[in-house]
């Protein structure tokens, strides 16, 4: 048998009477309130009237103090060797140029590729660098006492620590102490502590020179032969 326009099932829930069907209230209506939200910037005006700005910013300073006192960069050298004897070898900035060098004019002063050695430049416009650098192992008491009755406790020398913490440091030799990194390592090419570097007058070449702290402080000539 076949069913044209409503289908069997459709057809069949036609023919069942439903019961009436009845409504039912849940619960009772009461009194309704409308709802205010505080403005975020009231909130906000609020909150910041019951801080203490002075207090806060002193707070966050003596945090900032404690932190200092043990930081170390993350580049930061460690595990230097003490230097066992007493040596002086050369260290050479000469690069080759990234990249055209021109003057105020646009005239191509260095090309491509050209080698170049910055002292070699200097030294030829007769400018020297008066500064030397000193790297020292802060936790190893022989170098810091030695390094405290030295030549080298002069503004002159720019005092750098393979270990410990430049803070303290500095606090206790009442003097900039900076961190060794491993740029300024590779850059000068150094393996022990006490290591001084400097440039010797009229050179074209830095000098590195290594200081056993047992043996008598060196006297550490402009015009010193280098031993390779």
């Amino acid at each position: 048998m076949k069913y044209y326009g409503i289908a069997p099932i459709a057809l069949l829930m036609l023919l069942i009477p439903c019961p009436q069907a009845h409504t039912m209230v849940v619960g009772r209506e009461g009194v309704t309130y409308a709802i205010k939200e505080r403005d975020m910037l009231e909130v906000i005006r609020h909150r910041l009237s019951e801080v203490d700005l002075r207090k806060l910013q002193e707070d966050i300073q003596a945090a900032l103090k404690e932190e200092v006192k043990t930081f170390r960069l993350r580049d930061a050298v460690s595990g230097l060797p003490p230097a066992t004897k007493g040596r002086q070898y050369r260290v050479d900035l000469t690069y080759t140029v990234p990249q055209d060098i021109k003057d105020l004019h646009g005239n191509v002063v260095y090309p491509k590729g050209h080698k170049l050695n910055p002292l070699q430049v200097l030294s030829g416009q007769g400018i020297s660098y008066p500064l030397m650098l000193l790297v020292i192992n802060g936790e190893r008491e022989a170098e810091l006492e030695w390094f405290a009755q030295s030549q080298f406790n002069n503004p002159r020398v720019k005092l750098l620590i393979s270990e410990g913490y430049p803070y303290q440091l500095g606090e206790h030799l009442k003097r900039p102490v900076y961190h060794l990194t491993y740029t300024i390592r590779e850059r000068f090419k150094i393996m022990e502590t006490p290591s001084l570097v400097y440039w010797p007058l009229k050179s074209e070449y830095l000098a590195v020179r290594t200081i056993p702290v047992a043996e008598p402080e060196p006297r550490v000539e402009e015009n010193a032969e280098w031993a390779e």
